[in-house]
């Protein structure tokens, strides 16, 4: 099975790859079925993420992140997040940008392309103070933090970065949305 970050092409809704996940813990509440008494459960939390951990310390985020690989996350509407498998008790998080906490590691699962949209970016204003050297995609890679785009389909004539939504012309690469302007 191929890791989804050695693939070089865009993607396919239905093709499964090895995706890198955070996986952390939690309670959850449930009723029992025996007693219809509430109850809580221990139960396992994976995210996938795009395994490229950066900071954004130009902008105070000092502390390496992921984002969500919204590619592999099942929505309930355009932008929000669902949990997908009940049988082994994993459960989707519902947040963009994660950070690897105590007791959390990165592992990996197969799972299935569900969505080649990109939903959940985090905004703009995140990067505003951001210095880029080129105003263009660069050797296949968005100029903010290096992100390859070469899996990336075009959207009406736009290449959005999963990372931090900057948008590009795909017939010339040109910047179309700086938050520096």
């Amino acid at each position: 099975m191929e890791k989804v970050e050695d693939v070089k092409s865009p993607l396919n809704i239905g093709e499964v790859f090895l995706v890198p996940c955070i996986v952390s813990s939690g309670m959850e509440p449930y009723i029992s079925r025996r007693t219809d008494d509430y109850k809580t459960r221990e139960v396992s939390y994976i995210t996938p993420v795009i395994n490229h951990p950066h900071n954004d310390i130009e902008n105070g985020q000092k502390i390496i992140h992921y984002h969500a690989d919204w590619r592999f996350i099942k929505k309930i509407a355009p932008n929000i997040p669902i949990a997908l498998n009940s049988h082994s008790r994993h459960r989707y998080a519902n947040v963009s940008r994660l950070t690897l906490k105590e007791g959390e590691k990165l592992c990996y699962y197969e799972l299935p392309v569900i969505d080649i949209g990109q939903v959940g970016i985090t905004p703009l204003s995140f990067i505003s103070k951001s210095k880029f050297k080129h105003k263009c995609i660069h050797k296949g890679k968005c100029p903010h933090r290096g992100m390859d785009l070469s899996q990336i389909e075009p959207i009406d004539g736009i290449i959005t970065c999963p990372l931090h939504g900057l948008k590009f012309e795909s017939s010339n690469g040109l910047l179309t949305n700086n938050p520096t302007l």
